[in-house]
């Protein structure tokens, strides 16, 4: 229930970036759509009614990198640089390959690419890939407490593109829930 709830609040975050205030549930794509609708039409925005929501993307901010670089061996993570772009060992054994280049391209190329697919709003997720399921619990809370906190603050200096949806340390029920609340 908590990722829904996560869900229904990274939907209403983007929303409400747009103007647009749910007020009752379920929060169903036909609703949504006439709520995003009416809102444009009532401001005269862009589309005339019309905003593309892209719901399913990824993203690893440059700060998590540098993060990982300074700070990962506390965390149970080691930034490999040995290719053209970075990739992540844990601590548990797991080598992750290097990050591909849309998954760490700079904000005004992704910007320029929603432009290009005349995409408005893009909700991004940490790359699965990096969730670090097999550190001890304490790291692993603690890294997706970084997950979090560098994907938001990205996401907050560029709001009016970009929401995010949180990761959790599922292995941990009571870790996972407290990093949502």
């Amino acid at each position: 229930m908590a990722v829904a709830a996560a869900i229904g609040n990274a939907v209403a975050a983007a929303l409400a970036s747009r103007g647009v205030e749910p007020k009752e549930l379920p929060l169903t794509p036909a609703r949504i759509w006439r709520l995003v609708q009416d809102a444009q039409n009532d401001s005269g925005g862009p589309g005339a009614g019309t905003m593309i929501i892209d719901i399913h993307a990824h993203y690893v901010p440059a700060e998590l990198i540098s993060l990982a670089r300074t700070d990962g061996s506390r965390l149970g993570v080691r930034l490999v640089e040995e290719t053209a772009a970075p990739g992540l060992h844990f601590a548990y054994g797991f080598k992750v390959r290097p990050f591909f280049p849309k998954l760490i391209e700079p904000v005004a190329q992704r910007i320029a690419w929603l432009d290009e697919k005349k995409i408005d709003y893009q909700l991004v997720a940490t790359w699965p890939d990096i969730y670090g399921y097999g550190l001890a619990p304490e790291q692993c809370g603690a890294w997706h407490r970084v997950l979090n906190d560098t994907l938001a603050a990205w996401c907050n200096e560029n709001a009016a593109r970009f929401g995010f949806v949180a990761s959790v340390p599922l292995p941990a029920a009571e870790a996972a829930a407290a990093e949502l609340a």
